[in-house]
């Protein structure tokens, strides 16, 4: 005679087992799809590492980004004049940035004046919120809660896998800085697709004129193509934005 609450308790087990066995298949099934991608767990906006490759040229870069010349003139046919104004001179910069990470790297920005020592305070990037790896894997599904900070690693050179700098007078970094703030603090969520790392830097370049490539390229590529893209321009573009912001 078969004991029905025996039948029942088994009935049960094998369920109990079947859910276990599917969540774990779908948590193995969502990791092999992101080692597909090249993509490994990371932490909120991917743990700074550089590459021993890039170790040799990174003092080179460095040096030559902080000691780029000023231009003046027209350049890419849409520069403004340089004058030797405190207010229209280009004592002021924001500088497009990619960092090595244990992932696919980063992409953020930092700004300020020229020469000066950057710190976490000078860094605007977007990424998952928290150092936890968790968001940052299910950001690669669904939108995520962000952080718009520095990350570990984004005010230090040593970590820089490419930049683009453009040089600003006073007067218009004094109209990028609130536009630059006001995207630190909103409230946007991250997601390595619809708006990533990339799309959030590309908001400030397009403020300033910039054309900006495709959001989906691994940051290095990002940073590198958008100087390709802009002919290497070091000024604000005379029909950004910017130019129609009130101050």
């Amino acid at each position: 005679m078969v004991n029905e609450s025996d039948g029942c308790w088994k009935g049960e087990l094998h369920m109990a087992v079947g859910t276990r066995f599917r969540s774990f298949a779908a948590v193995v099934t969502g990791l092999l799809l992101l080692s597909a991608f090249g993509i490994k767990a990371a932490g909120a906006q991917d743990r700074a590492v550089v590459l021993p490759e890039a170790r040799s040229s990174h003092q080179s870069s460095a040096t030559a980004s902080h000691e780029a010349p000023v231009q003046s003139g027209k350049q890419g046919g849409s520069l403004a004049p340089s004058v030797s104004s405190s207010t229209t001179a280009p004592g002021y910069f924001v500088e497009f940035r990619s960092r090595y990470a244990v992932s696919y790297g980063h992409t953020y920005l930092v700004h300020g004046r020229v020469g000066q020592k950057i710190t976490k305070k000078d860094v605007i990037g977007l990424g998952p919120a928290t150092e936890s790896p968790v968001p940052w894997m299910i950001g690669h599904i669904i939108p995520v809660a962000s952080d718009t900070g520095a990350g570990d690693g984004d005010a230090e050179e040593y970590y820089v896998s490419a930049r683009y700098r453009i040089l600003l007078s006073k007067a218009e970094y004094a109209k990028l800085e609130p536009f630059m703030n006001k995207l630190r603090s909103s409230s946007v969520l991250w997601h390595a697709v619809l708006y990533n790392c990339n799309a959030f830097v590309g908001d400030v370049a397009r403020y300033i004129g910039l054309e900006v490539p495709d959001t989906l390229l691994k940051p290095q590529e990002f940073i590198n193509q958008m100087k390709a893209l802009n002919k290497g321009r070091t000024r604000v573009s005379a029909n950004a934005p910017l130019h129609g912001a009130v101050q």
